[in-house]
């Protein structure tokens, strides 16, 4: 029965359209052939062409559907030589490194990743986790996650441009020390406070150990101090702290040690950094892609949103974002 209506409610709509058409067909003829309305014969014929020319062209005009809108002459030569078709493909159109002839390399990692985004990243950047090879400059400058670490890294001459200086606001605990100023991005040092005033909150207290640090600066730690000790520090303009968005956090008691690993306060941190927009940046079980031993002090303002999706995916930032940023 409901086929049977169906049927005939087809057949309904194609007799209306059907005795549309005859009827608007039959008003262009009248006006055509038999009307002494010179004008409106002129409109109805210039409407025509305009209509046959515009249908005409719809056929020319590359459309978002078709091949040539993506591709030149010798890519959709390769498409058909391999048989792809557009399903194969058009997860990968949107990113801007996105080459055809690079197909097969892309799908042999997303297979593994089942992400098209790090699969394109990971092909077009085959150095990006070489430690202290191939260095190349520092990627997202001037962002909340730019990537400075033993491959990307800062000229001598980077300082950020909106460093605060904290001998101005005694807001939060940190470690003073003579003929230097404690500086941090302005942004990161907001969100530090919110962190150290909801730790104490929480009978936690915290002390900032270390913020913005120069070219200069890193490079004495790096010959002098640890005596170019690469599991400990990183050489100079490798540093994430001459971006002024990393800190190195403790207690004044335990200092900058790996007994602050099992102290409350470190778990408190751990715990709620992602909240205020920092992560934990140098876990042990990251070192395989930071090339750092872990370092329970050492957090990184990235901003919330990153933060969080971070956290709870347990991935390094040089992970996030093969995964998530795409790499110009």
């Amino acid at each position: 029965t409901f086929l049977l209506i169906f049927i005939l409610y087809i057949l309904y709509l194609s007799y209306i359209y059907y005795s549309i058409f005859y009827h608007f067909s039959q008003i262009i003829y009248t006006i055509l052939f038999s009307s002494n309305n010179i004008y409106m014969k002129k409109i109805i014929f210039i409407s025509l062409v305009i209509i046959i020319a515009c249908f005409s062209l719809s056929f020319s005009i590359k459309t978002k559907d078709s091949l040539s809108y993506y591709f030149d002459e010798n890519e959709i030569k390769f498409i058909k030589e391999n048989n792809l078709i557009h399903s194969d493909y058009y997860q990968y159109l949107k990113y801007k490194n996105f080459s055809i002839y690079k197909f097969y390399d892309y799908e042999a990692i997303r297979l593994t990743s089942n992400s098209y985004l790090e699969a394109i990243n990971t092909v077009h950047n085959p150095d990006y986790y070489l430690c202290y090879k191939n260095i190349e400059p520092a990627l997202f400058i001037n962002t909340k996650y730019v990537l400075v670490n033993k491959h990307f890294s800062l000229n001598k001459d980077y300082v950020p441009n909106n460093l605060v200086n904290l001998s101005n606001n005694k807001s939060i605990d940190y470690i003073a020390r003579e003929y230097e100023s404690m500086l941090l991005d302005g942004e990161a040092f907001s969100h530090l406070k919110l962190m150290f005033d909801a730790a104490s909150e929480n009978g936690f207290n915290l002390t900032l150990f270390s913020g913005y640090r120069s070219f200069d600066k890193q490079s004495y730690l790096y010959y002098s101090k640890h005596q170019e000790n690469d599991y400990y520090s990183a050489r100079p303009g490798h540093s994430e702290h001459q971006t002024g968005l990393a800190v190195d956090i403790s207690t004044r008691t335990i200092g900058l040690t790996t007994l602050f690993k099992d102290s409350d306060e470190y778990k408190w941190l751990s715990q709620n950094c992602y909240k205020y927009g920092f992560i934990e940046r140098y876990k042990d079980i990251y070192s395989d892609k930071t090339y750092y031993n872990g370092e329970p002090w050492h957090f990184r303002y990235v901003g919330e949103e990153f933060a969080e999706v971070i956290y709870y995916n347990n991935i390094s930032l040089e992970e996030y974002i093969l995964k998530n940023i795409e790499i110009l």
